[in-house]
């Protein structure tokens, strides 16, 4: 079925729309490294004007808002879903299980005028373990109404994905330009960005960590780019993450298998 665009189309964030179609393809071409698709796709997002970033006074409490100017597309959550202990501020909330914390790693990568170092707070863990301070998690915290929406792309990562492509594309000075306008905006303090070729690439994965925090792309990322990584457990315990390993995929399901014979001898390399 073929979107047509209109002037008075209404577009509703919880509804996918020929914008946010091609938002999602973007980030899907980057995946599988076509550069130019993803430029393209990601480059259409933006020249539409649908969607605008939030202002930097405004980033921490319109987030919150299920259809703000900068939201692509996102699951609805309304008091009939009724999400309670499902839902992810459930996760992160102290007044829910609280059972997901930031490292100090994650919180000392802002600057101190970051803007977006206020999703966390420094305070004591409610449940197991109490570690005090620790580094809460404030992005989504509705425990009461449970009305937060899931955002799943949003217009900042649009910029980000396309700076990415065109750093590969060897346009440095545009991926610099879209590269900046998501840090300004969170931090009017922050230098401006103007490496290029591995330098700027690691720049932009940077920034995706900052921006993108808590919104399910960090490992994704990590694996994508083939870096290794550290995994940090509780009471200061950390596993090193050495690329390549197989162990950051996981197992085909044992019951899978079995109910398939098509694929009962094909586990996943690195599980036997």
């Amino acid at each position: 079925r073929r979107f047509e665009e209109s002037k008075s189309m209404a577009f509703s964030s919880g509804r996918l729309n020929v914008y946010s179609a091609k938002a999602l393809l973007s980030r899907g071409l980057l995946y599988k490294e076509d550069w130019a698709g993803a430029a393209a796709n990601a480059d259409a997002v933006i020249r539409a004007n649908k969607y605008s970033l939030l202002e930097n006074d405004k980033l921490l409490s319109d987030f919150k808002i299920t259809g703000n100017s900068e939201t692509v597309f996102e699951v609805i959550n309304t008091p009939v879903d009724n999400r309670n202990t499902d839902g992810l501020s459930y996760m992160f909330s102290q007044d829910g299980y609280g059972d997901v914390l930031a490292t100090d790693d994650l919180y000392n990568i802002y600057g101190p005028g970051d803007v977006r170092r206020n999703f966390l707070k420094k305070d004591k863990r409610a449940g197991n373990g109490g570690e005090d301070p620790a580094n809460i998690v404030t992005k989504y915290s509705d425990v009461s109404t449970f009305t937060e929406s899931i955002k799943v792309m949003r217009l900042a990562e649009v910029y980000l994905i396309r700076a990415e492509a065109l750093a590969h594309l060897d346009r440095p000075g545009e991926a610099q330009q879209d590269l900046n306008r998501v840090a300004f905006r969170s931090d009017p303090n922050a230098k401006p960005v103007t490496a290029t070729g591995e330098a700027l690439l690691d720049a932009i994965l940077l920034e995706r960590r900052k921006e993108l925090a808590f919104e399910g792309h960090r490992l994704f990322d990590l694996i994508r780019t083939k870096r290794s990584f550290t995994k940090y457990l509780a009471s200061d315990k950390t596993i090193p993450v050495v690329w390549p390993s197989t162990k950051v995929i996981l197992p085909i399901p044992q019951r899978e298998l079995d109910a398939n014979p098509n694929i009962r001898n094909q586990q996943n390399e690195g599980y036997n």
